[in-house]
């Protein structure tokens, strides 16, 4: 019994949330002080909206025949702070019948990188002060093509 309490402790407050990490996350980048909410909870949007985020990543995609195999879904988690910068970039890379799987290495940086790219954000927030928030976009592809982007 007391192992399973230790065990415990070691999980995350909330599923899915996204803990510092040295070898992949920048140093300089900063919380605001509190808690980070989840983005539909708090307003946090692109600047123009979902139509202008996704005509972002569409025109900056580069499809490359490398990426001809890759059919499923990419997930990219990350955090957006009060002040609208973005780092804790988490990818999920699953295939079209739903399996965990891992796309072409170069792919996913590239998809990672334009994600990273993305800054006209504005923070969301709560009771009269941004908060920082988790933010997700998910990319549904076939045959290394975007067919569909889902923030």
């Amino acid at each position: 019994m007391a192992q399973d309490i230790t065990k415990a402790k070691s999980y995350p407050e909330q599923v899915g949330d996204i803990t510092f990490d040295p070898k992949t996350d920048r140093a300089d980048f900063k919380l605001c002080d509190g808690d980070i909410y989840q983005y539909y909870g708090t307003g946090t949007t692109y600047k123009g909206g979902t139509k202008a985020l996704k005509q972002y990543l569409l025109k900056h995609y580069q499809y490359k025949p490398a990426y001809k195999n890759i059919t499923g879904y990419v997930t990219v988690r990350f955090v957006v702070n009060c002040r609208a910068q973005t780092d804790r970039f988490r990818v999920l890379q699953i295939d079209e019948h739903y399996q965990k799987t891992t796309f072409n290495a170069g792919f996913i940086s590239h998809l990672t990188k334009l994600c990273q790219s993305l800054n006209n954000w504005v923070a969301g927030g709560t009771d009269q002060r941004k908060a920082n928030t988790y933010y997700y976009l998910n990319f549904k592809m076939l045959r290394g093509r975007i067919k569909e982007i889902t923030p």
